[in-house]
């Protein structure tokens, strides 16, 4: 069985020895860049990175209060108009904290590098999810775009779009990504006032 995908931007990101450390050191990395990001921002692109992070995390809490993961096959909420809206939501919420830095190019490599590992993930997930829910998830994915909402009228065979359980939410423990993002921000703004007084 091949663990690397044979061609793509990025397949060596697929590989599961190194998937598997990346599982591993993703939290102290994930806390070394948020330090990183808090003493090295900048004022200039503070509230347009804020506003796009919170952004991000506002679909991301709307997808988890939507999924009930491998358990039962009801789209709704954004997953009615896109097959991955956790995944913009991160996308925004990482595109986000990085804006602090006021680089463009951080922005630009950021980018380069998470589109071609996000869309080799889903296709690897995606290969699975037909085996547990059969062809309701065929018929989906043959209607629902992958991650852009192309038309927004929501998949017919699905759940209400406008749907929201607390519940879910917390099972998917978004709740505790919102706080990251809120201390986030908050001590980038300290330091920010701090580094103004």
């Amino acid at each position: 069985m091949k663990t690397v995908p044979e061609r793509g931007i990025g397949h060596w990101l697929h590989h599961r020895g190194i998937r598997r450390v990346l599982l591993l050191v993703r939290i102290p990395v994930g806390l070394a860049v948020g330090v990183a990001l808090v003493w090295l921002a900048q004022p200039t692109w503070f509230w347009a990175a804020a506003g796009v992070a919170f952004a991000g995390e506002l679909l991301q809490m709307w997808a988890a209060a939507c999924l009930e993961k491998r358990k039962v096959f009801l789209p709704r909420g954004p997953y009615t108009l896109v097959r991955n809206p956790m995944y913009m939501g991160r996308f925004l919420v990482i595109l986000g904290a990085l804006g602090v830095l006021a680089n463009p190019w951080v922005l630009l490599a950021f980018v380069l590098g998470f589109v071609p590992y996000v869309v080799g993930r889903v296709l690897r997930e995606e290969k699975s999810l037909p085996e547990f829910f059969g062809e309701p998830y065929r018929a989906y994915a043959a209607s629902v775009p992958r991650f852009l909402p192309f038309r927004l009228r929501p998949y017919r065979a699905g759940g209400p779009l406008w749907f929201f359980s607390w519940r879910m939410l917390v099972e998917n423990r978004e709740h505790l990504n919102l706080m990251a993002v809120v201390s986030f921000f908050l001590l980038v703004g300290l330091r920010l006032a701090l580094a103004w007084a």
